[in-house]
């Protein structure tokens, strides 16, 4: 899951319309704002948040006039959803793919994995005003931009990941990137302090993907009656 927005660069007079997509490899579908899948849905601009409310069946699901100028950042959290995989292979696949492989000894090979997961989406949009702002870290997994993509001689963005406000290191990232004729996609690692720096190409859209995935303790295996529990962010901007 990831937003995408008609326009990155917005203004004050035009609704800002962002989607909502679903998909992979940055190759989705739109899908119309549904409030029980929303946990929280607000605008950052200068660490001051403005919760926002959207009506179930709107399309672009996001549709709002922004008032306040310079850099801004649109997040979205989901609420906890279910999922029961097709097969421990699927699964496992899953896990290999997000370079968890230790993950492995840990699969149940006489059961259907069942998963509950949430996401945590975030853009970054602009109005050509200055304003870059770093998010103080505050959802149980993110990724927060370290400068902006939108400073035309910088041609490399840096960010961090973390769980529970604390960076986390060593760990995989999924950048996948399109123009008007292709989409490409390649894996790095954050360094020890959950830090990561890609290059960034004119006229490209990014999405910066991250999972992390949890066993199950007892309590959480009564209460949400499955095996696994997955943590997803994604972070988009167009240079």
């Amino acid at each position: 899951l990831w937003l995408e927005p008609t326009n990155f660069n917005f203004n004050n007079k035009e609704l800002f319309k962002a989607n909502i997509n679903i998909g992979q490899d940055f190759i989705g579908s739109p899908f119309g704002f549904y409030s029980p899948n929303k946990k929280s849905l607000y605008f950052e601009n200068r660490n001051n948040i403005t919760k926002l409310s959207q009506r179930d069946g709107d399309f672009p699901a996001i549709q709002v006039l922004i008032l306040e100028q310079g850099f801004q950042i649109l997040n979205y959290e989901t609420n906890n959803e279910f999922l029961k995989y097709d097969s421990v292979e699927k699964f496992e696949d899953f896990i290999k793919e997000q370079g968890l492989q230790s993950m492995i000894n840990k699969l149940d090979r006489h059961k259907i994995p069942t998963e509950n997961y949430r996401r945590f989406a975030k853009v970054l949009i602009t109005d050509g005003n200055k304003g870059f702002f770093i998010q103080k870290p505050k959802l149980d997994f993110e990724i927060i931009a370290l400068n902006t993509p939108y400073k035309p001689k910088s041609s490399f963005f840096k960010f961090q990941l973390f769980e529970k406000k604390k960076p986390l290191g060593n760990w995989q990232i999924t950048i996948f990137s399109k123009d008007e004729s292709n989409t490409y996609k390649e894996k790095i690692k954050t360094n020890s302090n959950g830090v990561g720096k890609i290059k960034t190409i004119e006229n490209r859209t990014y999405l910066l993907s991250a999972v992390k995935i949890n066993k199950a303790n007892y309590f959480q295996k009564i209460k949400f009656k499955s095996d696994w529990f997955s943590l997803w962010a994604s972070l988009v901007m167009k240079k």
